[in-house]
């Protein structure tokens, strides 16, 4: 038998075979790269489990039965290598391999931006190398690869304290694939102005009070992806679909309140229920020509007042309309109005939007942020959305004189928000008003002009206050997130690697990426060093005491 052996290895033989040997094994690494980029194979050597997935997060995907598509704005090599999507992208990979209907798929967003251009918000808006869109049907969320992680910054250093990619993936992807339809709510009743679709046979009643001037504003919401209807809240309850009421330049006043009636017994007491108590939102475009003060009353409670008089400036444009007041955006990046369209707001000459036929509003707070007297778990905040520049003139509304004396900046629009937060789960939700004193401006004939910013900073809005979430069990991916695990799985030290920790040198010249945590790094270095020597030496070993025994 060695005899055998010895001529088949001393002969030609044996080379074919050394030749075999070292094409399996160029096979061998070729499979594993293959493995590792189209099969989510990874293997997991962190101690916090960082590659792994959980049995809670497969069980929240299978109750997605909608096709859904996560997609990386860069190509894998970066995504693995950069500094914080690689465990994103190896998560969502994992999940593409176990789930048919979801996938995963990459686009470079610096060299070929236009592959993403259908998930930007507004024709001023960029994505970015590092976000991550999960989409579903025209839904879809974009997310900073950072809000995957808790994290903190100081004296130069980024420290990431835990990756919550499970509950934060999971969120996604639970929003953009419910299957219900989100309904946005004309309201009827009250004189005001709306669009109704000729193909639109349930409110086939309402078309002849249809506006043709509001088809852009309808288009708009459809564009969304929402469900356009119409209700009397004097006689009709605010369905639990619905993402957002639109009061947009009603002639007569809603009826007040009666306080010996049960709550919910007029359309005002329905609309603050469905403020207060749900997660809702309600836009108010008011002429200024008229005074409504039931409805006023309702929008004072938001920190927003309605004042009497009409904006009138030499704006110095071409705009044939002496009251088209142009916009000024709110600049400070601290404000919930400027978060709404800082895409449009923020780039170098922003397109204008114009305000035609405006009254003015004011903030009817000491300052933009209320604590609820009813609970210390509701906070309201609230801010200017457009101003007038400061050469802007107060008229009286019924002779056009001047009602001020001087020029001065007016605020023509605010925002308003209620945030509830859980005091058990520490989850958020909520609740928005918009008034605004100018109907005309989310006319046609000015959402229409592409020169204008009106259609982008409407759309943006829109987007930013109907928008509604799923969120998964809070127990995914770790603990409560009042508790010390914040809501992820905490890192060991806090020092991961290219996707958990980065050194920026002050100067900012030098990034350092650590492959894994410490005691990782250490622990497979010394098995690495080791396992080969062991091995050598416990097969020398056999072969020594096989020799003994003969």
């Amino acid at each position: 038998m060695k005899k055998r052996w010895k001529r088949l290895l001393s002969s030609r033989a044996g080379g074919w075979i050394a030749a075999a040997l070292i094409l399996l094994l160029v096979a061998a690494n070729v499979g594993l790269a293959w493995l590792t980029t189209t099969r989510a194979f990874y293997p997991d050597m962190t101690p916090e489990g960082l590659y792994s997935v959980s049995d809670e997060m497969y069980r929240v995907c299978e109750s997605i039965g909608t096709p859904v598509t996560i997609t990386f704005c860069d190509e894998p090599d970066r995504l693995l290598g950069a500094v914080e999507t690689r465990y994103v992208y190896i998560l969502a990979q994992h999940l593409a391999a176990r789930f048919d209907n979801i996938r995963v798929e990459t686009a470079d967003a610096t060299r070929n931006p236009t592959a993403l251009y259908r998930f930007r918000t507004t024709a001023a808006s960029s994505i970015a190398p590092t976000d991550v869109i999960i989409s579903c049907e025209g839904r879809y969320r974009i997310m900073a690869a950072r809000s995957f992680f808790t994290v903190s910054s100081e004296d130069g250093q980024t420290r990431y304290w835990s990756f919550d990619g499970e509950y934060k993936l999971a969120n996604a992807l639970l929003s953009v694939s419910a299957v219900d339809t989100p309904l946005v709510c004309f309201s009827v009743g009250h004189g005001e102005t709306f669009f109704v679709s000729p193909d639109d046979a349930d409110n086939a009643a309402l078309r002849a009070e249809s506006d043709e001037g509001m088809r852009a504003f309808y288009q708009l919401l459809s564009d969304e992806g929402l469900t356009v209807g119409y209700i009397d809240p004097e006689t009709e309850p605010i369905p639990d679909e619905c993402v957002l009421l639109i009061i947009c330049d009603p002639a007569e006043d809603f009826e007040a309140p009666d306080p010996r009636r049960l709550a919910d017994g007029c359309a005002l007491d329905r609309i603050h229920t469905y403020l207060s108590q749900r997660t809702g939102a309600l836009m108010v475009f008011k002429s200024p020509d008229l005074t409504l003060p039931n409805l006023e009353e309702l929008v004072s409670q938001w920190g927003i007042e309605y004042a009497r008089g009409v904006v009138a400036e030499d704006t110095g444009s071409s705009l044939s309309d002496p009251q088209a007041l142009i916009a000024v955006y709110n600049t400070e990046q601290t404000e919930l109005s400027h978060s709404v369209y800082a895409d449009v707001s923020d780039i170098a000459g922003p397109p204008r939007t114009v305000t035609p036929h405006s009254g003015t509003v004011a903030m009817s707070w000491k300052s933009h942020e209320a604590a609820v007297s009813s609970t210390t778990n509701v906070t309201a905040y609230s801010s200017p959305f457009f101003y007038t520049s400061e050469r802007a003139m107060l008229r009286n509304v019924d002779d056009g004189t001047l009602a001020s004396a001087s020029p001065a900046r007016y605020a023509t629009a605010q925002l308003a928000t209620r945030v509830r937060m859980d005091g058990s789960t520490g989850l958020q939700t909520y609740s928005y008003v918009f008034a605004s004193a100018s109907v005309e401006w989310v006319r046609g004939e000015w959402l229409e002009q592409t020169a204008l910013g009106n259609r982008d900073v409407l759309f943006a809005l829109v987007r930013y206050i109907s928008r509604t979430d799923r969120f998964a069990p809070l127990s995914l991916g770790g603990s409560s997130l009042a508790s010390s695990r914040m809501g992820g799985r905490v890192l060991d030290y806090g020092d991961l690697s290219a996707t958990a920790w980065t050194y920026r040198a002050e100067d900012g010249s030098k990034t350092v990426y650590r492959g894994l945590t410490a005691s990782a790094r250490t622990a497979w270095t010394v098995a690495l060093i080791t396992a080969g020597p062991a091995i050598c030496l416990a097969a020398g070993g056999a072969v020594q005491a096989r020799r003994r025994r003969r």
